[in-house]
């Protein structure tokens, strides 16, 4: 009977990182709002979250049996040390996700004050394509290489059926439909570099690459970027810690709708995402892109402007 206790409770505690994370109502979202519950966040991450402790006691357990000996592993011995290392594997994946997963912040395209901004960042990650082009190291800076893109970017044209393309090292791609929705609503600060079709190996009469002759002025210093080691990434580089871009609105002056941070984000290791300037666009550019080209809200973080609080 103290057996069965003893792995009921084991279980109980298993299922505590699932129940921290489901309480989390900005970890995971659903785009239909009657699934935004409790019980709909804990069916999605309660067996990932268990996971992380799971893995945990079992490597815990593996090292007590394996130098405890033979007479102090009955049962209910054993029973008690699961019970233990789940106590313990539980806490440490709580204090993991709260420490480098979890935000603050509901997610930026859910936060009401979205559509208030004048620049974006946009960065349509976990949609990257393979990147053909040819790059050369022009430089170290801190921990991370400078490529510089020497040669045409190479896709299969047919392959793909998005207006929109976007490459691990930040190289934008756009169809001549979405081309031209550019030049319609006349929107600046790009020019165009053309694409090699993989299969004919001419120039593709369907996507261009869009390189921007724009670029940002050095951001604030209350922008929290970070250079080193991350445990979260597990990679050296430049990251920010919180997303948030902050820019002095009078330097903006000469900013237009496509623009380049100065600095290098990212790491080599690619983990978020490959070391790269990112793209800054216009409000103007964000709603042409959303609503003209399909893009969604969250490939876009708004920009915080001096003056402007963050609410």
């Amino acid at each position: 009977m103290i057996v069965e206790i003893l792995l009921f409770i084991s279980f109980l505690v298993w299922l505590l990182p699932g129940v921290y994370l489901a309480s989390q109502k900005n970890y995971i979202l659903f785009l239909n709002k009657n699934m935004n519950t409790f019980l709909a966040r804990f069916f999605f991450l309660a067996p990932g979250a268990a996971a992380f402790n799971i893995m945990f006691l079992s490597f815990g357990t593996i090292i007590f049996l394996a130098f405890s000996n033979s007479a102090e592993r009955d049962s209910i011995t054993t029973c008690f040390v699961v019970l233990v290392f789940s106590i313990i594997g539980s806490l440490l994946t709580i204090f993991y996700f709260k420490r480098y997963a979890l935000k603050k912040d509901m997610p930026p395209e859910y936060q009401e004050n979205f559509m208030g901004s004048k620049f974006y960042v946009f960065m349509p990650t976990g949609k990257h394509i393979n990147d053909r082009a040819s790059y050369e190291i022009s430089k170290k800076t801190g921990f991370n290489n400078i490529r510089i893109q020497i040669s045409d970017l190479s896709i299969n044209s047919k392959k793909y059926d998005k207006d929109i393309l976007f490459t691990k090292y930040g190289a934008l791609l756009v169809s001549l439909k979405a081309l031209k929705i550019f030049e319609e609503n006349e929107l600046t600060g790009y020019k165009t570099r053309n694409i090699v079709d993989e299969k004919t190996r001419a120039f593709s009469s369907f996507y261009f690459q869009i390189v921007s002759i724009s670029e940002m002025p050095k951001m604030l210093s209350q922008t929290k970027l970070k250079n080193g080691f991350f445990i979260e990434s597990l990679a050296m580089g430049s990251l920010i810690n919180d997303d948030i871009i902050y820019y002095k609105e009078s330097d903006l002056g000469c900013a237009l709708d496509f623009n380049k941070t100065l600095e290098y984000l990212g790491t080599n290791q690619g983990f978020p995402y490959y070391h790269q300037k990112f793209w800054i666009v216009s409000h103007k550019a964000m709603d042409v892109l959303i609503n003209q080209l399909g893009q969604q809200k969250r490939d876009f973080i708004p920009v915080y402007l001096s003056g402007n609080e963050k609410k």
